[in-house]
């Protein structure tokens, strides 16, 4: 039988901890890479979908309000290519107006805000005999826009009417509908979004 020696266990060489340091470190490499990958992926999910949202809130909110929107006599509503104004049934009439019709003017319109554009929103009481009331309340429903254009349905009056559309509107009447049409920066690139809005009334939903 062989006696073991003082060096019969062998450690490791200079040679063999510098490899395996350098395997180690190699392979933290690929880990730090892998997960800052997935941060970074995540991250860019995120404000995808961050924009998609306040995308979808700003076109609700705007659908919401024309789709209770009223037509008051005496009033000066706004319909252009990149204005809208008129008068809409409050959402929670006892906090928007103080008017017991529980009524307000909205108006949509481009405002210049840090060196781009967005989309805001205002608000104001309506009161009767008041055709260009103060906004009380106004906020921004979506930033980054790189273009906003709204046009205006009519009907023919064909007994199969077709739809066309124009860029103002003066008729002393709401339009029977009106297309949303709004490009906005996002990280894939502009994106342009369109929206039609019909007005209960008349025969708009049928002929689209």
């Amino acid at each position: 039988m062989r006696p073991a020696g003082r060096h019969g266990s062998r450690g490791l060489t200079f040679v063999e901890l510098l490899v395996a340091v350098t395997i180690f470190a190699i392979l933290g490499a690929g880990v730090v890479a892998m997960f800052a990958g997935g941060v970074r992926t995540w991250r860019t999910i995120h404000r995808v979908s961050d924009a998609n949202q306040r995308r979808r809130a700003a076109l609700y909110q705007l659908t919401e309000d024309w789709r209770n929107a009223v037509w008051v006599a005496n009033t000066e509503p706004v319909f252009t290519e990149d204005e809208l104004r008129f008068v809409t049934r409050a959402a929670d009439p006892t906090r928007a107006t103080r008017h017991r019709l529980g009524m307000v003017w909205v108006r949509y319109r481009l405002e210049e805000q840090r060196g781009t554009q967005a989309l805001r929103r205002e608000q104001a009481p309506f009161l009767p005999g008041v055709k260009e009331p103060k906004a009380t309340y106004a906020t921004t429903i979506l930033e980054r826009v790189k273009a906003w254009q709204v046009s205006y349905a009519t009907l023919s009056a064909d007994v199969e009417p077709t739809v066309s559309w124009a860029e103002t509107w003066d008729a002393p009447e709401l339009p029977r509908g009106v297309r949303i049409e709004v490009t906005a920066a996002t990280a894939q690139g502009d994106e342009t979004l369109t929206q039609v809005l019909v007005n209960p009334l008349g025969r708009l939903a049928q002929a689209l």
